[in-house]
């Protein structure tokens, strides 16, 4: 319904002029679609980016180990192996014969070290730094023949420009890649006291 904006007399629709005054009426304008309804809410926003995190990795078997410990653990092994070298080529100069032998106490420490992680899952250096060798899927020790055929999977880690011992610093499973070949996981366990065998 509209007004007379002259005398205020009250005119029916579609009127073009006032019936009292003769004044010229103005067309109502048809209210606009949706209105009085009320907008839609906004979208939400979309989530945050999931980001990576620097944290410890979890295993169902404890703790995976950082590349850190594991570095730290395997210089105190080659150093370890380097003194034996030693004392055994100072031996050598003494006694000429046993100079063809020096190679082999390389190789021994090598064998040593891979009987202990095959049977204790641990070296000198590991047990030092609080680290323990098992496969990631039973969450066992390897035993002495895996343990072996790890330490030639270790080869893989040099050939490839040693870039296969810095895989845990980006691996989510911080891994090796000799331990992706064994399917072992490094895990963190409490530090013992420096020993060349497991204590008793």
């Amino acid at each position: 319904m509209a007004f007379c904006s002259s005398c205020g007399t009250e005119v029916g629709p579609d009127v073009a002029s006032c019936p009292s005054c003769g004044a010229s009426i103005a067309p109502t304008a048809a209210p606009a679609a949706g209105a009085g309804v009320a907008p839609p809410p906004p979208p939400p926003p979309p989530p945050a980016p999931v980001t990576a995190t620097s944290g410890p990795r979890v295993s169902q078997w404890g703790t995976l180990a950082d590349w850190g410990p594991r570095a730290l653990g395997f210089l105190i092994d080659v150093a370890l192996i380097i003194a034996a070298e030693i004392i055994f080529f100072i031996l050598a100069l003494i006694i000429k014969p046993l100079i063809f032998l020096v190679g082999l106490v390389g190789l021994g420490g090598w064998v040593f070290m891979a009987w202990q992680i095959g049977e204790f899952g641990q070296t000198p250096g590991m047990r030092v730094v609080g680290l323990r060798c098992i496969n990631n899927q039973s969450g066992q020790l390897l035993g002495f023949g895996m343990g072996v055929v790890r330490g030639l999977a270790c080869i893989v880690n040099s050939i490839i420009c040693y870039v296969g011992w810095f895989f845990p610093l980006w691996d989510n499973e911080r891994q090796t890649v000799a331990d992706k070949i064994m399917s072992t996981y490094v895990i963190t366990v409490p530090k013992q006291d420096f020993s060349l065998v497991p204590p008793k």
